[in-house]
């Protein structure tokens, strides 16, 4: 259920899971605290969501809450601001828009098992590799306990759709530490022009 208040600020509230939640209603193309005298409902499969509202100056525009992006879950309006979600599959690590090209980087990682690396045996002494081998036996009679590992990438997603555009896989035990959107200045236009940097590292053991 909802309530829309008009006026100077036209809010609208939202009563979901026992409490009330205001979000401010802002038209595209007016300023923030355009005051609406009248309002109606406007539902077709044309406008979905849609409102009629009329200002003191005696225009009707015809208005619709904004649509979730393609790829994301339906907007949810129980909490401090509209929320959309999009399954990921990994856990996320950066996030950063790209204005210019319409597109939203993420930086993501997915937990996969790592194999077990074999040790060269020219590397090891007589009594190293004995005790390899009883290691080898006892390994043998039981499974080994699976070794985990963080893949990291790199994601670029449409900015509208949320659709992925294209994935950058970075190398093993490559992490990504942060994300920036960073202005570089031609020395010879002088233009400006913005580049996503990714700071990665590799992390091994205690390094």
């Amino acid at each position: 259920d909802s309530l829309l208040l008009l006026g100077a600020q036209p809010l609208l509230l939202c009563f979901l899971r026992g409490a009330v939640w205001a979000h401010e209603l802002r038209v595209v193309g007016l300023p923030a605290r355009h005051a609406f005298t009248g309002a109606a409902p406007f539902h077709s499969p044309a406008c979905q969501h849609g409102l009629l509202l009329a200002d003191s100056a005696g225009l009707v525009r015809v208005c619709a809450l904004e649509p979730h992006p393609r790829e994301s879950r339906p907007t949810k309006y129980d909490s401090d601001w509209p929320l959309s979600k999009m399954l990921l599959k990994g856990t996320p690590h950066g996030v950063v828009l790209l204005p210019a090209d319409r597109a939203i980087a993420v930086a993501v990682s997915v937990r996969e098992q790592r194999l077990d690396e074999a040790i060269p045996s020219e590397e090891l002494t007589e009594v190293e590799r004995a005790a390899l081998d009883v290691e080898e036996t006892r390994r043998a009679a039981r499974p080994p306990p699976p070794r985990w590992r963080e893949a990291y990438s790199v994601r670029l997603l449409d900015a509208e759709s949320w659709a992925t555009e294209a994935s950058y896989a970075l190398r093993e035990d490559e992490w990504v530490m942060c994300m920036r959107l960073l202005p570089l200045r031609d020395a010879a236009t002088r233009a400006v022009t913005h580049r996503l940097v990714v700071g990665t590292a590799i992390l091994q053991g205690e390094d």
